[in-house]
C-alpha cells in the first residue's frame, strides 16, 4: 500500500469485521469477570453456568475460573462450575478426562451428575474413549451418571450414524424407564442428518406404551417443523392433549421450531399458550420466545417488554431467558437489556439474564458479526477514514486496532476529538492524550524528556492554546515548581511564558501529577531547524541575540536556566526566540553545571548559560557541534558522555579557550559572529557580549532597550515620515 492509498470500503468492512471479532473477545471477558465477582450470589451463579462457554475466546482464564469456583464455598456454584467441564476436553484431553473421573466419584450428588453429562464434549475428540467412557457411564451404579451419560449420546449422531442407531435401539431396551426416556430424546440430533429415518423413530416413538420414550420422543418433534409442517402441528396439538403433564410441558418447548417457518402461525399458539390454564404450558410457550428474535427483532422487544410485565412469574423468569437471542442480532440493546436484568428485584431473573451471557460468547465464533455500534466503534470507523492508515498494509492496521480495542474503558469521544485535529503523530500517541484528563483539551505531544511530557493544550475558557508539561512522578522536582511560580504570569522577554503550575491541572491515568501551563509557541524548536543545516549570518544573529536576552531575563530573577540547547529553544511563526523546559534550572548561588550537558559547561565549573549560548551559536552557524561531533551509528547518550569528557579539554587555563577550540572558531565562523562566541566562553560580563553583538550589527541594539525606548523611536520616526 503506497503512502498516498486509502482503504476500499470493502477493505474497511473485513477490518472491522476482525477488530469486532477481537472487541466481542473483550466484551465477553469483562462481563464474565464482572459476573463471577458480582456481590448477589445469584448472579454468580448463573454466570458460573456458563462459564464453559469463555473456554471458546480464554482458554487459560476459563481455565482459572474453573479452578477457583469448582472449590468455591458456594455448592451451588461448584455444580455449575461442575457443568463446564466439558469445554476443558477441547484445550486439554488429558486433564480434562482426570477431572472427569475425579467429579463423578465426587461425595456431591449434583457435581456427579453435572460432570457426566460434559461427556458429550469428548465424542468429536476421541470417539473410542467417549464410547469407552459411555459405556461404563450407562453401566454405573449411580443412576444419575446413568441418566446423564445417556443424554450424550446425542453428539455421536453426527459423527457416526450407525453406532449412534445401535445405542439408540439399546438404550431404548433399557431397564431403568428414564435411561429410555433420556434416550428417546436425543433422536432430535438425527433429524439434521437424515430427516427420512428420524420420521420412522418420530412415528414408533410417540406410539410406544412406555411413558418415559414418549416423553424423550415428545421433547424431539421440534426438528420436524422445518422438514413436514403438517406431521409436526397433528402432533403438537397431540402432545397438548395427552394426558401425561410432562408430554404437555415438552410438547409446549418446541413451539420455538416453528417461528422461522411460519411466523404468522407461530404467534398465534405463543399467544394462545400465554393464556392457558395449565400453569406448565404457559411457562414452557414463554421460553420459546428467543426464536422470533432473528425473524423480527421490533416484535421481539415488544413481546420480551410484554413478557416481563406479565403478572405470571414464571412468564416473566422463562421470558428473561430468551434475551441471549438478541445478542448477535442487536449486540447494543441486548447489552442494555441485560444490565437492567442484573439489578431486576427478582433473583431468579437475575440469574436467567446472567444465563444469556453464553449466547454472546457464542457470536464471536460467527463469520459475519453485527457490530456493537457505540462510541468506540465510533472511533474505529473515523481512523479507517483518516489519515493515520496511509502508508500501513491492512494485515498492519488490522493489527494496530485489534491491539488497540484489547483495552476497554476509555474515553472514546475523546480520542475521536484527538484523531479528528490530526496533530497527534500515530494511534499510540493519540491515546496517550487520550489518557490524561484537564480543563484543557489535550491535541498532541509537543516534546518529551526524562523529566515529564509537553503537551499541546486548548482552553476552552481562554479560546487559546497552551503546552502543558506533566512530570514524570518519578521526576518531580521541588525546584522546578518553586521557579515556574516565581515566573508564574510574568511575560519576560524571550521566555516561554508561565500561566500556571500545580498538581491540580491534570490526571493521567485518573491520577494527579504536577504539571506546568505554558504559552504555547506555535513553531519549531531550533533542532529542528539545525538539522536542515546551517543557518545564514543575520538568521543566526537574529537568534542568537533573542536566546542571550532571555538568559538576561532569568538572570534578573536569579535563574540559571543549565539547559540551553537546541531542543529546550523554539522559535514561532514570527521568528520569536523563546527558551522553555525548566527542569533542571536553579536559583542556588554558584551552582554548577549538570553532568554529561552537551552544551553545558565543563565539569565542576559554576553553570553559566551564556556557555551555553556560545556553543548553540557555534552550532547555528556551522551546522556541527564545536567540541565532537556525532558519530555515525553512535547513540546520543554514548555521544553526550564522549563530549562531556573531551569538554574537560576545553580551557587550557581560566576562561582561555584551547588551540583546539579556538582555531575551529576562527577557521569556520563568519568574522561578525566570532566576537560574540568567544566573549560567551570567556565569562565576561553580560555588557561586553551585548557590546558583541551591537557591532556584528548595529541594529540588534533595539533587542537591549527598553519598551519606553522603542515606543519613543517609533512615535519619533512616524513623525519624521
Amino acid at each position: 500500500m503506497s503512502l498516498e492509498s486509502k482503504l476500499t470500503e470493502e477493505e474497511k468492512e473485513i477490518i472491522l469485521q476482525e477488530v469486532e471479532r477481537e472487541r466481542r473477545k473483550v466484551l465477553v471477558g469483562g462481563l464474565y469477570e464482572k459476573g463471577m465477582k458480582n456481590i448477589k450470589p445469584d448472579i454468580r451463579e448463573g454466570t458460573a453456568e456458563t462459564l464453559g462457554h469463555l473456554a471458546l475466546i480464554y482458554p487459560d482464564r476459563y481455565l482459572w475460573f474453573y479452578k477457583k469456583w469448582s472449590i468455591d464455598k458456594n455448592i451451588s456454584i461448584r455444580v455449575k462450575t461442575a457443568g463446564t467441564l466439558g469445554s476443558l476436553a477441547a484445550i486439554d484431553k488429558e486433564m480434562y478426562l482426570q477431572l472427569y473421573e475425579k467429579g463423578i466419584s465426587d461425595k456431591n450428588i449434583s457435581i456427579r451428575e453435572k460432570t457426566a453429562g460434559t461427556l458429550e464434549a469428548l465424542a468429536s475428540i476421541d470417539k473410542e474413549t467417549y464410547l469407552q467412557l459411555y459405556k461404563k457411564g450407562i453401566s454405573d451404579d449411580d443412576i444419575l451418571i446413568r441418566r446423564e451419560t445417556a443424554k450424550t449420546l446425542r453428539v455421536l449422531a453426527s459423527i457416526d450414524k450407525e453406532m449412534y442407531l445401535q445405542l439408540y435401539e439399546k438404550g431404548l431396551k433399557d431397564d431403568d424407564e428414564t435411561i429410555r426416556g433420556e434416550t428417546a430424546k436425543t433422536l432430535v440430533a438425527l433429524a439434521i442428518i437424515d430427516p427420512k429415518i428420524d420420521l420412522q423413530l418420530f412415528g414408533k416413538g410417540l406410539k410406544n406404551e412406555d411413558k418415559w420414550f414418549r416423553l424423550g420422543t415428545t421433547r424431539t418433534i421440534g426438528a420436524l417443523a422445518s422438514v413436514n409442517t403438517e406431521l409436526y402441528l397433528q402432533l403438537y396439538k397431540q402432545g397438548l392433549k395427552d394426558g401425561n403433564s410432562l408430554v404437555k410441558i415438552e410438547t409446549t418447548k418446541t413451539l420455538g421450531a416453528l417461528a422461522s417457518v411460519n411466523t404468522e402461525l407461530y404467534l398465534q399458539l405463543y399467544k394462545q399458550g400465554l393464556k392457558d390454564q395449565d400453569f406448565a404450558v404457559r411457562k414452557g410457550t414463554a421460553g420459546t420466545l428467543g426464536a422470533l428474535a432473528s425473524i423480527n427483532a421490533k416484535l421481539y422487544l415488544q413481546l420480551y417488554e410484554n413478557g416481563l410485565k406479565n403478572k405470571d412469574f414464571a412468564v416473566r423468569k422463562e421470558t428473561a431467558g430468551t434475551l441471549g437471542a438478541l445478542a448477535s442480532i442487536n449486540p447494543e440493546k441486548y447489552l442494555q437489556l441485560y444490565q437492567k436484568g442484573l439489578k431486576d428485584d427478582y433473583r431468579s431473573i437475575r440469574e436467567e439474564t446472567a444465563k444469556t451471557l453464553r449466547v454472546l460468547a457464542l457470536s464471536v465464533k460467527h463469520k459475519i458479526l453485527v457490530p456493537l455500534q457505540n462510541t468506540e466503534y465510533n472511533f474505529l470507523v473515523e481512523y479507517l477514514n483518516s489519515k493515520y492508515v496511509n502508508g500501513k498494509t491492512k494485515k498492519e492496521i488490522k493489527n494496530e486496532l485489534i491491539y488497540f480495542v484489547r483495552k476497554s474503558n476509555r474515553d472514546y469521544e475523546k480520542l475521536t476529538r484527538i484523531l479528528k485535529t490530526g496533530e497527534a503523530q500515530d494511534l499510540d500517541e493519540i491515546v496517550e492524550c487520550g489518557n490524561i484528563s484537564s480543563s484543557y483539551k489535550i491535541t498532541c505531544r509537543l516534546g518529551s524528556g526524562a523529566a515529564g511530557i509537553t503537551y499541546k493544550a486548548y482552553s476552552r475558557e481562554l479560546k487559546q492554546f497552551r503546552a502543558i508539561k506533566i512530570i514524570n512522578p518519578k521526576k518531580v522536582n521541588q525546584k522546578e515548581a518553586e521557579l515556574m511560580a516565581r515566573l508564574q504570569g510574568k511575560d519576560l522577554d524571550n521566555i516561554v511564558q508561565i500561566h500556571e503550575a500545580s498538581n491540580q491541572i491534570a490526571t493521567v491515568s485518573k491520577e494527579n501529577r504536577f504539571a506546568i501551563v505554558m504559552e504555547y509557541v506555535d513553531g519549531k524548536t531550533l533542532r529542528e531547524i539545525i538539522d536542515k543545516g546551517k543557518l545564514p549570518p543575520d538568521q543566526v544573529l537574529d537568534y542568537s541575540v533573542q536566546i542571550f536576552n532571555g538568559i538576561l531575563s532569568l538572570q534578573h530573577h536569579g535563574i540559571v536556566h543549565r539547559d540551553i540547547n537546541p531542543q529546550n529553544v523554539k522559535v514561532n511563526s514570527k521568528s520569536v526566540v523563546k527558551i522553555i523546559d525548566f527542569g533542571i534550572a536553579t536559583d542556588e548561588p554558584k551552582a554548577t553545571g549538570k553532568a554529561a550537558r552537551r552544551y553545558g559547561v565543563p565539569e565542576n565549573q559554576e553553570a553559566n548559560d551564556f556557555f551555553s549560548l556560545g556553543m548553540l551559536t557555534y552550532k547555528m552557524a556551522t551546522g556541527q557541534d564545536l567540541i565532537r561531533e556525532k558519530k555515525e551509528g553512535e547513540g546520543s547518550q554514548t555521544h553526550a558522555n564522549e563530549t562531556f569528557e573531551k569538554k574537560k579539554l576545553f580551557y587550557y587555563s581560566k576562561n582561555r579557550i584551547n588551540g583546539e577550540f579556538s582555531t575551529k572558531i576562527e577557521t569556520e565562523i563568519h568574522l561578525e559572529i566570532r566576537p560574540i562566541i568567544f566573549s560567551c566562553f570567556e565569562f565576561t560580563e553580560p555588557e561586553v557580549i551585548q557590546q558583541a553583538y551591537i557591532q556584528a550589527r548595529e541594529d540588534l541594539k533595539y533587542h537591549f532597550m527598553k519598551k519606553e525606548e522603542l515606543i519613543a523611536i517609533i512615535k519619533e520616526l512616524k513623525r519624521n515620515t
